[in-house]
């Protein structure tokens, strides 16, 4: 039984009979006649055969039906019929495009549903009045450099993260966190505007979550929103130079620094990889080397390390043959080993300049720009003069006894630390004590942990503390067992080798005793600098 069922539209006999001939087949469906035959016979080159048969029939492939309407697969060459008997029935074309339509009219239905459900939840509200001066630095900045993009439009809708022209933070990932924080302190709200895939949506209901990327906002208030922005940014003008903030202000501004330094340092590694075709995604162990090296380096320092690790983790790539996900891991390590042997070793670090390739953020330049108004953003860091004497101390001043008494001083003054005692004679074989004492930490379970502490001075000019030194101190300091000691403080007038720190880190790591604790000069210096009284007492001025 044939295949096929063939319609002819033509009044020429001999053209339906080529037709019908060339569709023909027998009891095994196999064609009767071949191409080169019916050419022959007609008379006409092999190549027309089959375009004089598809001018003048329409073929049907009758075993392979549509599952939908029921029709035959339209078929316009013999290969075409072999394909479908091979292929499982398919709808016919006039079903497809059916079902196309339904389709897309569903989505729409889809989304005209989903577009009243954020209408009907999201709906504009009103809510207390946003005033930059009643909120933390962090969130009347953020807030700002976020609006800062509505500011001529004043239509009250903040546009999305990924709608904007620049950027909001130096990341997009410190973006999104200040955009949900301002969000979850109802500084912010949703714009029923925003599109529906700024939302997690779960079938028809109302969705639990939102991507703070894609979600339009408006500013909380009383009011028409149209004109929020000029009135929050008009306050926020008032203010913004650093002589006109409020006090709270001021005493914030480290650490709101210290997160946009984080995600400057983060941005820039980014760049610098991906100049050595090495794409990177820092994560929370970037940030903690990053922000741990900022406590001791300015921004444009940080940087030189910062070019210097991607520089050599693509050598590292290229000459070891590694994975390009290994080499770029591996520049976040360089980094941590170069910022703590400079620091440990007291290192000149030079300071770099931003590249003229990595954008500024909005953020970056309304606090540094804008407010603080620094020549030389890069080379700020209020961290490094926050509490800290402006004048290096004259370690030289004292000797190994004098230094011994003033961290004696130093903590018989401390709040927490009771018991303090000065336990053996400058320079005696003391089995790694100079000074012992109890330290008192309050927690909110127990509410008091005591631990015993043992702190061994050196006073060490000339030479830094090794990781031999730390092995020989953490050996004697075991013959003290009874109690045993919770932590050793190692307190010098120097400085630790990388060696040295990365072995008090191995240690640490371990939650074995006793915990060491480093205090270099640099945090003496920071501690002495909140107690004058001592500096003047013992002339390190």
């Amino acid at each position: 039984m044939s295949n096929i069922k063939v319609t002819t539209y033509t009044d020429d006999d001999k053209i339906e009979t080529l037709c019908r001939l060339y569709w023909a087949q027998g009891a095994d469906n196999e064609f009767l006649h071949t191409v080169k035959e019916l050419a022959t016979n007609y008379g006409i080159a092999a190549h027309l055969v089959l375009k004089q048969v598809n001018a003048n029939s329409l073929a049907i492939a009758t075993s392979k039906v549509c599952p939908r309407c029921g029709s035959g697969s339209l078929v316009r060459s013999r290969t075409d019929l072999v394909l479908v008997m091979r292929s499982p029935a398919r709808n016919c074309e006039a079903c497809q495009e059916e079902l196309a339509r339904e389709h897309a009219e569903s989505l729409a239905a889809a989304e005209a549903s989903r577009r009243m459900i954020i209408r009907d939840h999201w709906a504009v509200a009103e809510g207390d009045e946003v005033d930059p001066a009643e909120l933390e630095l962090r969130e009347a900045f953020a807030l700002a450099a976020m609006v800062l993009s509505d500011e001529e439009a004043d239509d009250g809708i903040v546009p999305a993260l990924d709608e904007r022209a620049e950027l909001l933070g130096p990341t997009l990932t410190f973006s999104k966190k200040l955009v949900t924080g301002l969000y979850q302190q109802g500084r912010i709200a949703i714009h029923p505007d925003s599109p529906i895939a700024a939302f997690e949506w779960n079938g028809g209901t109302v969705p639990l979550r939102y991507y703070a990327n894609r979600a339009r906002f408006y500013i909380t208030g009383s009011g028409p929103i149209e004109g929020r922005v000029r009135d929050y940014l008009d306050k926020f003008d008032q203010i913004i130079s650093v002589g006109d903030w409020p006090e709270h202000w001021l005493e914030e501004l480290p650490r709101f620094w210290k997160e946009i330094a984080t995600a400057e340092c983060s941005a820039y590694l980014v760049f610098c990889l991906n100049q050595h075709s090495l794409e990177f995604s820092p994560g929370d162990k970037t940030e903690a080397v990053i922000g741990r090296a900022l406590e001791w380096f300015t921004l444009g320092q940080l940087f030189s390390f910062i070019w210097r690790a991607a520089r050599d983790a693509a050598a590292y790539k290229a000459r070891d043959r590694v994975s390009k996900s290994q080499a770029a891991n591996s520049a976040v390590t360089r980094l941590r080993t170069s910022t703590e042997k400079a620091y440990a070793e007291g290192w000149t670090v030079p300071t770099y300049k931003r590249d003229s390739r990595l954008a500024v953020s909005t953020l970056s330049h309304l606090l540094l720009t804008r407010a603080l108004k620094l020549p030389d953003q890069l080379a700020f860091n209020p961290l490094l003069t926050e509490g800290r004497s402006a004048v290096r101390l004259k370690w030289n001043k004292l000797d190994a006894e004098g230094f011994e008494r003033l961290i004696f001083s130093l903590v018989s003054a401390a709040d927490g630390y009771i018991d303090v005692d000065w336990l053996m004679n400058t320079n005696a074989p003391d089995h790694g004590r100079d000074l012992g004492a109890t330290r008192i930490r309050h927690d909110a379970l127990t509410t008091q942990v005591r631990e015993r502490i043992v702190i061994q001075c050196k006073h060490w000019l000339s030479r830094s503390i090794k990781d031999d030194d730390m092995y020989k101190e953490v050996a004697s300091v075991e013959h003290w067992d009874n109690p045993p000691v919770d932590v050793l403080i190692m307190a010098t007038s120097g400085r630790f080798t990388a060696g040295g720190v990365s072995w008090i880190e191995r240690h640490n790591a371990k939650g074995v005793r006793p915990r060491i604790e480093m205090w270099n000069d640099a945090r003496l210096e920071m501690l002495l600098a909140e107690r004058p009284h001592l500096i003047l007492d013992f002339e390190l001025r």
